[in-house]
């Protein structure tokens, strides 16, 4: 039966109908939530599920923001995302799992802060006034690479265009690809269409690949690492075939049970392939990198 969801287009967010729609909403996102945790992503217009928050914080984030309107599924709450179109073809979803996809969101909200915030301060990016003062020391061959991936990454997404500039189209293109569990082949495709929608001079990425590789040269990629589930190890040198957490025993993987939404499908010759899906990975963001950037912009 599908989720009333009327209620989240209301403007009046004191009306009944949008406190108990709310109150819905929130009690089957939670109804799954480890204890332990006890968060979950956050839906509101800002933190448009990059951002895990408690319940009270949920609450209060719909109410001052309102929800995001882009997510019509609620794929991270309890919703199956397929209830909506049952008959869709799957048949070219790749190697990724439902965790895979959507990791990178807050990953590239964090970047696009990283770009626009305090670390850029002064420094003037369109503008060559700073970068040719007289007596300015001429950047080393790094720096000056930095400078020109930057400026880059700041170009409008096409000429004339007011809302996008190269990064921040990357940046939302991987937010809706976590929103609605796209495929990296999907968003090949789509890139290709907005390259031929667009005006000949545009920036839009080759591919996905181009744009994730864009990313890491400006030294802002992270890594993934295996966690335990009750945060006691990282699975890395010592414990990096570790199937299981040597402290609490909590197994590594997901169950099949667990991993039946995410279950992963290799097409070698009819056959499929199971992939292992870590039940928590950490984000590691590396320092050495982003302190280089911080050297070179000052």
């Amino acid at each position: 039966m599908p989720i009333d969801k009327s209620w989240m287009s209301l403007a009046d967010r004191g009306k009944p109908e949008w406190q108990h729609g709310m109150k819905a909403f929130l009690d089957m996102a939670f109804a799954n939530v480890a204890s332990r945790s006890n968060t979950i992503r956050c839906p509101c217009r800002r933190c448009v599920n990059v951002i895990h928050k408690t319940h009270d914080q949920v609450k209060m984030d719909l109410f001052r923001h309102g929800f995001d309107p882009d997510y019509k599924i609620w794929t991270f709450h309890g919703e199956d995302r397929f209830t909506e179109s049952s008959n869709d073809n799957v048949e070219g979803i790749d190697n990724e799992t439902n965790e895979e996809r959507c990791d990178d969101a807050r990953a590239y909200e964090m970047i696009n802060n990283m770009i626009r915030g305090e670390n850029l301060g002064s420094t003037t990016i369109d503008g060559d006034d700073d970068l040719h003062r007289p007596d300015r020391e001429e950047p080393n061959e790094n720096a000056s690479k930095f400078f020109r991936l930057l400026r880059d990454t700041e170009q409008k997404l096409y000429p004339g265009c007011k809302k996008l500039t190269k990064l921040s189209f990357v940046v939302r293109l991987f937010q809706l690809k976590c929103l609605y569990g796209w495929s990296n082949k999907s968003v090949d495709g789509l890139l290709e269409l907005f390259r031929l929608a667009l005006p000949d001079d545009h920036v839009v990425p080759n591919s996905l690949y181009e744009a994730k590789k864009m990313i890491r040269d400006l030294g802002l990629d992270y890594e993934k690492i295996d966690a335990c589930v009750n945060d006691c190890v990282l699975y890395r040198n010592a414990h990096a075939t570790l199937e299981k957490c040597p402290i609490c025993k909590e197994p590594r993987w997901m169950t099949s049970h667990e991993n039946t939404d995410n279950e992963s499908d290799e097409t070698t010759i009819g056959k499929k392939k199971k992939k292992k899906i870590s039940r928590k990975i950490l984000r590691y963001f590396p320092l050495a990198p982003r302190l280089q950037s911080m050297e070179t912009i000052r």
